[in-house]
């Protein structure tokens, strides 16, 4: 019996693959870095704040 070989990816297709990952991936780690968290206690027990993550997060599991 012969095995099947999948055939080698296109070096094209793993650099525009890698791309991709980037653009989603570093303004992801961007915000991770510059969030202010020593300050994150206050941010998140303003009113505002809150109703906005509600809101963010009700939008979100309705959409999904």
């Amino acid at each position: 019996m012969r095995r099947r070989t999948r055939p080698p990816v296109p070096v094209a297709v793993a650099v525009l693959g890698a791309v991709a990952v980037l653009f989603f991936v570093l303004p992801f780690v961007g915000l991770v870095v510059r969030a202010p968290w020593s300050s994150l206690g206050d941010v998140v027990g303003d009113p505002a704040i809150r109703t906005a993550l509600s809101l963010s997060l009700v939008t979100s599991a309705i959409t999904t």
